[in-house]
């Protein structure tokens, strides 16, 4: 499966590079919403469309930190970092849309969804810039 399927697994890092960069798009890379307002006669909203690529730099020695932690907040929550879904066994990736709609494997009892949500804020607070 190539990197366009699937998100590159964090475990990966080449030999030959100080540095690593996470790059990821946000917002919405087709016209669907402009065809559907033309569809339904209405007037796009100027602040609802947006494309934006982020991404991080990361020391590679700083990676093997991250990485840890990252590891054992998903291996907290899932049992080694995977959940099923669609009778189908799928790594758990942190995208911010799931984590905010409680989809997929952040569909969790309130509780513990609210632990994982106080457990990832300190990791984030805790990353250094």
């Amino acid at each position: 499966m190539s990197w366009r399927n699937r998100p590159r697994s964090i475990e990966y890092c080449p030999d030959t590079s100080d540095y690593v960069m996470f790059v990821d798009e946000n917002g919405s890379n087709d016209l669907k919403y402009i065809l559907r307002c033309i569809r339904n006669n209405q007037k796009p909203d100027i602040n609802n469309i947006f494309f934006t690529v982020t991404g991080c730099i990361i020391h590679k020695e700083y990676l093997k930190t991250l990485k840890d932690n990252i590891l054992a907040l998903k291996y907290k929550y899932w049992e080694n970092g995977y959940y099923k879904y669609k009778n189908e066994i799928k790594r758990v990736c942190f995208h911010s849309r799931d984590i905010r709609k409680k989809d997929g494997p952040f569909y969790l009892p309130d509780d513990t969804y609210n632990n994982f949500m106080t457990d990832l804020t300190k990791f984030l607070e805790s990353i250094e810039t």
